[in-house]
């Protein structure tokens, strides 16, 4: 009989571990240059390039090309597409308590160690709030994912980004987005950006 994986034996420690590997990955990432956020010096206008290094100084990033470039990033058979799956510790001191009453709710049977259901709650901790509606974005999936741990259970949101995730899903501190951190004119090109990244993914 074939040992079970890590994830199955040890599955907090192994998401913990993951999640570590990926937030060093990302953060080691986002040194590099504007070019890596998919603009192409050559076929997009320089003030955009400009424009996605200047909104990265106020904290506003887009993570998904960094996902893309991660080394955890998998390749699509048969096209050029990529997608990796993040896990997204849910803490239970970052839920309310109606949310977590949901989150507990979800029945894990005797045979496995986890179980996923719906958290309707989950999609109001995602804030989309922000001075421009192309970086704005309504997550499309409530689904949560308990893991027994002894009597005590953690809680996590496995989400998959692709070359055709919107790129609004993945934008760090979008809510900066605004009149006091930014010019109008800024705001602007950042609307001329996310609606450039959504034409590239077909949206």
């Amino acid at each position: 009989m074939s040992e079970k994986p890590d994830l199955f034996n040890n599955p907090e420690g192994y998401m913990e571990t993951l999640e570590e590997n990926l937030s060093s990955d990302i953060i080691n990432r986002a040194s590099l240059q504007a070019r890596q956020f998919g603009l192409k010096p050559k076929t997009s206008p320089h003030y955009l390039e400009v424009t996605v290094t200047r909104m990265n100084k106020k904290g506003v990033v887009d993570l998904k090309p960094y996902f893309q470039a991660s080394k955890y990033a998998k390749k699509k058979k048969g096209s050029n597409g990529w997608y990796m799956v993040i896990p997204m510790r849910q803490k239970t001191a970052g839920m309310s308590s109606a949310m977590y009453r949901q989150a507990s709710a979800i029945n894990i049977p005797t045979s496995t160690n986890s179980a996923t259901g719906v958290v309707q709650l989950m999609s109001t901790k995602i804030s989309t709030s922000s001075s421009i509606s192309s970086a704005n974005y309504k997550p499309v999936s409530n689904n949560m994912t308990r893991i027994r741990q002894g009597k005590k259970s953690t809680y996590y949101a496995f989400r998959t980004v692709s070359d055709k995730t919107n790129p609004a899903a993945w934008i760090l501190n979008r809510s900066k987005i605004n009149d006091d951190n930014f010019s109008k004119t800024m705001i602007a090109n950042m609307d001329r950006l996310f609606k450039q990244l959504v034409k590239k993914v077909g949206g």
